[in-house]
């Protein structure tokens, strides 16, 4: 599939007006912002389109802004910077940070690590700026962790990883019920898992109780971890 993104789309900046996809929200402003034009996102040599998206992450992988690729037109929205005023947390980046791009294939519910090209303006975080970008991105660019910008949310984890026969994960969450949605690299489902407590262990096993193949998965938050992957690799 092949789209064509014009230049001369209208882009609107402004806090709330990035559209919220199914895969990540949005952070809430901070009131220090730095504006992004995707005009192309490609994986493989296919250019994404509606309903896909579009993040932008921290070093640690804190999300810091994202949006909905539009039915025509380049992607615009803010990406933010962290809260002075909160000293005792962390909502997103800091004036030179490097900016970390990441696409979400909605189709084949496949969330990858991109490479990005600077267009025009600073590559790195910078308040009231604007950069123009494009990216590209191989099925291979797993993420290795997230997190979201929420004080109090941190990484969801996984250990051993590599892992053989099975993995614990972890996510610390004291606001409600979480799990994950196992999945292959093709984005077909694998496993549901849902906890209750910060742990919960996978056997490595399928809804039908049959062993894994060895290879690449991935997980997809759920509940109070929604929004946050994590990339496995199955060893023999």
């Amino acid at each position: 599939m092949r789209v064509n993104f014009s230049i001369l789309s209208v882009l609107f900046f402004f806090s709330g007006f990035q559209a919220e996809g199914q895969h990540w929200t949005p952070p809430q402003s901070t009131g220090r912002d730095h504006s992004l034009a995707v005009v192309a996102a490609i994986i493989d040599g296919d250019t994404l389109s509606n309903p896909d998206e579009i993040g932008v992450f921290t070093t640690d992988g804190m999300l810091a802004g994202a949006g909905v690729l539009p039915e025509s037109g380049a992607l615009g929205f803010a990406v933010w910077g962290d809260d002075p005023l909160t000293e005792d947390s962390v909502e997103g980046f800091t004036v030179g940070d490097t900016m970390n791009f990441r696409v979400w294939d909605a189709e084949r519910e496949l969330e990858l690590e991109a490479s990005v090209e600077i267009i025009s303006g600073p590559a790195v975080f910078s308040i009231d700026s604007y950069t123009r970008v494009s990216l590209t991105a191989t099925e291979n660019s797993i993420p290795k962790r997230s997190r979201s910008n929420q004080p109090g949310d941190v990484y969801l984890s996984a250990y051993p990883n590599p892992f053989n026969p099975s993995v614990t994960l972890h996510f610390e969450s004291k606001k409600g019920e979480w799990g994950v949605l196992v999945t292959n690299l093709t984005g077909q489902s694998v496993k549901r898992l849902a906890a209750t407590g910060n742990f919960l262990n996978w056997d490595g096993c399928t809804e039908n109780g049959i062993s894994v193949a060895s290879g690449i998965y991935l997980l997809h938050g759920l509940g109070q971890a929604q929004g946050l992957t994590q990339s496995l690799v199955k060893i023999e």
